[in-house]
């Protein structure tokens, strides 16, 4: 499953 590295690059990302 890549939902977690989705997860975590969305959570990355959005934190900018």
């Amino acid at each position: 499953d890549v939902v977690w590295l989705f997860l975590y690059i969305s959570i990355y990302w959005w934190g900018s």
